[in-house]
């Protein structure tokens, strides 16, 4: 295996060598010996406006590419993915997704609001198309601004593994009540860019559930890490909400605690206090004067792990404790509010977390 200093003396000595390397590289369209050809930039377009609305006397809609299930705000597709490493070429990939509000018909829709006027959570997810469902895996999750879209865009390089052959892609937005909805359109982009150390090898699904609550705060999963993992860690996205809107677990963060094999290994409390930052972004942003010349709007305050209008920061977690074999992970949320016993309103977790790994450099 090469070591750090044997690295960096490399990257030394090929300094002198980079400018004339990359000018020889650019525009060669194979290499010696009939290696494959790799276009500098491949697209691949899922969704193309996909308009998800809360309607449920409405049917599922196709239109011969996607699939829109109206009852729970879903569009999905199922497609083939291109090779992100062709002929032994490692490619970056980004997931690049706009989101506008959706069209008002001025006879269906009268009288509904001309936009959403709420902030609402999304996520992209992908899956493998199989038997049964399948643990899925966020590749964005994000919520709109009070009022307006926006674009949100990830590099997804690491998560290389889930992103070829035949997926289960899904873009999810939980609109409700009586409001136009959202259109949603989604790329995949492929590309000869640099992509420096990684080589992914594993990118296994460990936890992939949007609803934990006070009753059942621990998550457990057991997997196998294969031989031959280099850099394992978790790549995850957890956000705190409350099926009320109120303060607890939206407004008030709580104490995340990671194990592995029963050893504690990390603890952290997600947070996004940048909300004042992103008026323009929410234009539907209710506001209040709370003294001369000081007014708060309702994007202004801090959240537990996300903020309107913007897609939401993985927290990448290294892992050397996860060596081959089987191991056990497991997360345990602390302080999550309970159900009210009279409305039944508590709070809650949204968490989706992905096993990553590189290739061991030889």
């Amino acid at each position: 295996m090469l070591s750090l200093a044997g690295l960096l003396a490399g990257l030394a000595t090929a300094a002198g060598l980079a400018e004339a390397s990359s000018a020889q590289s650019r525009g060669t369209p194979a290499a010696a010996g009939g290696r494959q050809t790799v276009p500098a930039v491949q697209r691949v377009r899922v969704f193309d406006a996909a308009l998800l609305r809360f309607e449920e006397t409405r049917p599922e809609r196709t239109d011969g590419t996607f699939v829109v299930r109206w009852e729970s705000q879903v569009a999905t597709k199922v497609m083939d993915l291109p090779d992100p490493r062709p002929g032994g070429e490692r490619l970056s990939i980004r997931a690049i997704l706009t989101v506008r509000p959706g069209p008002v018909d001025a006879e269906a829709d009268a009288g509904r609001p001309v936009v959403d006027p709420w902030t609402r959570l999304g996520t992209v997810t992908v899956a493998p198309v199989g038997d049964g469902p399948a643990m899925e895996t966020e590749l964005i999750r994000f919520t709109t601004g009070y009022g307006a879209g926006g674009r949100y865009e990830a590099d997804v390089t690491a998560l290389a593994p889930l992103l070829r052959g035949r997926r289960l892609i899904r873009c999810f937005i939980a609109t409700y009540g009586d409001t136009p909805g959202w259109e949603a359109s989604l790329e995949l982009v492929y590309e000869r860019s640099a992509t420096g150390r990684r080589d992914a090898l594993l990118a296994a699904p460990v936890f992939d559930d949007p609803h934990v609550d006070a009753v059942e705060p621990t998550i457990i999963r057991t997997l196998t890490v294969p031989a031959g993992t280099d850099t394992p860690r978790l790549r995850i996205i957890t956000t705190g909400h409350a099926t009320d809107g109120t303060g607890a677990n939206e407004f008030v963060s709580a104490v995340h605690e990671l194990r592995v094999d029963g050893r504690l290994v990390a603890r952290w409390r997600p947070w996004r206090e940048n909300g004042p930052e992103l008026r323009t972004l929410n234009p539907w942003a209710g506001t209040i004067n709370v003294g001369p010349g000081r007014d708060l709007r309702a994007c202004d305050l801090d959240r537990s792990g996300w903020a309107p209008g913007l897609a939401v920061d993985p927290l990448v977690i290294p892992l050397p404790e996860l060596t081959p074999g089987l191991r056990e992970i497991e997360l345990r949320i602390l302080g999550i509010r309970p159900a009210d016993p009279g409305t039944g309103a508590h709070g809650y977790f949204s968490v989706n977390a992905t096993l990553l790994g590189d290739r061991t450099w030889d």
